[in-house]
């Protein structure tokens, strides 16, 4: 699955970069990816045409973003929240939009698929990134876990 894989280096390459960081910068860091991935989502639901999961999509990632924002505020642990709540939205987002076969002029992945470039209900978001974003959101979330219980 080259989902799964893109993920966990991307996880990996994340917690590297976060290592020299104080703690403080550490929470502004996720914090920030957070709402890097809750934008990739609100991108692709814009993208879809006449898209009725719009206003779900947007207030449930607004909803993670200002969770994880208590983060920083009040205590790491709804960092954590924020990031595991985020991998069970890619459950739901991969159960509830699977890939459709792209129209003519679809891109077609490395994998051999294919997937619709803005027409379809899906937004043009490749049928690769919900698992490997579910996959970047439970090692995010695990690390974060470990460093606000044990290393912090």
């Amino acid at each position: 699955m080259p989902g799964r894989k893109m993920g966990l280096i991307w996880a990996l390459l994340t917690i590297a970069a976060s290592i020299p960081l104080q703690d403080e910068q550490v929470l502004h860091l996720f914090v920030a990816l957070l709402g890097v991935a809750v934008g990739v989502y609100i991108g692709g639901e814009m993208g879809a045409r006449e898209s009725p999961h719009f206003w779900l999509v947007t207030s449930s990632g607004l909803g993670f973003l200002v969770l994880g924002l208590f983060g920083i505020w009040e205590s790491p642990g709804f960092l954590v929240a924020a990031w595991g709540l985020h991998a069970m939205w890619d459950v739901f987002h991969r159960n509830e939009h699977p890939p459709e076969p792209a129209p003519e002029g679809g891109v077609a992945t490395a994998a051999g698929d294919t997937y619709d470039t803005g027409s379809g209900r899906d937004g043009g978001l490749a049928p690769w990134y919900p698992s490997a974003c579910l996959t970047y959101d439970i090692v995010v979330a695990a690390s974060l876990l470990v460093w606000w219980q044990f290393l912090s």
